[in-house]
């Protein structure tokens, strides 16, 4: 049996709020909801979880919680095994008597099956809603989901966040040339222009046809990119079979530097063999997902404390629209 636990070492729990809250975590997102907690200048809260020899998994809050605003960190990649962690803690607050509870998923995992794009097949990102509804979440804090309309599969509040702009803030001072953002399919096309138009970038669209998931057939660039620095946008890099294939797109259109800006780093099967093989000058995402490995043409940025603001608001009954640009 593996125990697995937030160890408090910081300031007192809570002390710089309204009333009682406290920051809890899964396993797998403890390093990121300390680096929330460390922007607060607060504790993470104690929160256990068994790992049984048969794979069931079990769950304690070690501290009373009774009347408190909870906040619970999960990022739900796979495996499922981090949506269950997250079910079973809301359970666990639920039943301990929390005054509200706030499921903090920076990464919506199942985001992608939001829809029916075949017959017989399930609507999982709306699955996954309903569960964590039913389980007992008053209130839900995410970042750059998939699909938008998910937030629609709650009856609960959904509190978005967006990435862009604290990866931005550390990007654009490394660049220096005419920067082009490139959005990787019409998908795309809207989010990355109003990042365009924020400021004041040319807007460029990749065409391409998917045959099968994850498979890139081609990439047709519109409009010229000669001699500029393309800033590719996306919410995700999966297997990276689409992102490598816009690389080598644009760098063939005449590109003089070609850099992806995604929130979200998957990065399943042979993506990282893809991306080393790739002329891709640097892949900047946020630290949403724990990383299994590292790589010299990635680089992360780290979002914790937009969430930390974020959670303030929160719980002191602030604007979230307030952190971000009109």
């Amino acid at each position: 049996m593996l125990v697995h636990t937030n160890n408090s070492n910081n300031h007192k729990f809570g002390e710089k709020m309204n009333g009682k809250f406290g920051i809890f975590a899964i396993p797998d997102s403890k390093q990121f909801a300390s680096d929330v907690c460390k922007s607060l200048k607060i504790d993470l809260g104690k929160l256990t979880f068994k790992d049984f020899s048969d794979g069931e998994w079990h769950c304690q809050f070690q501290q009373n919680i009774r009347g408190m605003d909870v906040f619970i960190i999960a990022s739900t990649q796979p495996p499922i095994d981090h949506w269950f962690q997250l079910w079973i803690a809301i359970d666990a607050a639920k039943r301990a008597k929390a005054r509200r509870i706030t499921a903090v998923i920076p990464y919506y995992g199942y985001a992608r099956q939001e829809r029916k794009s075949e017959p017989r097949v399930p609507i999982t990102a709306k699955m996954v809603a309903i569960f964590t509804e039913k389980v007992g979440a008053h209130l839900i804090l995410t970042m750059d989901l998939h699909a938008p309309a998910i937030e629609g599969f709650f009856e609960i509040p959904v509190d978005p966040l967006w990435a862009a702009d604290t990866i931005l803030e550390s990007m654009i001072p490394t660049l220096s040339g005419r920067i082009i953002a490139v959005a990787p399919d019409h998908g795309a096309a809207k989010t990355v222009g109003g990042i365009a138009k924020r400021y004041n970038w040319p807007l460029r669209i990749i065409d391409k046809n998917r045959p099968e998931d994850n498979k890139v057939d081609k990439a047709i660039l519109h409009c010229s990119v000669v001699d500029g620095i393309c800033v590719i946008i996306d919410d995700l890099i999966d297997t990276a079979g689409t992102i490598c294939s816009a690389v080598a797109e644009l760098l063939s259109e005449g590109a003089k530097e070609v850099h992806v800006m995604i929130p979200h780093a998957v990065l399943s099967g042979s993506a990282l063999e893809r991306i080393s093989e790739s002329k891709v000058t640097k892949i900047w995402i946020a630290d949403t997902i724990k990383l299994k490995k590292t790589h010299k043409k990635i680089k992360v940025v780290s979002v914790s404390s937009l969430f930390g603001k974020a959670i303030s608001n929160i719980h002191n009954e602030e604007s979230i629209s307030s952190l971000f640009p009109k």
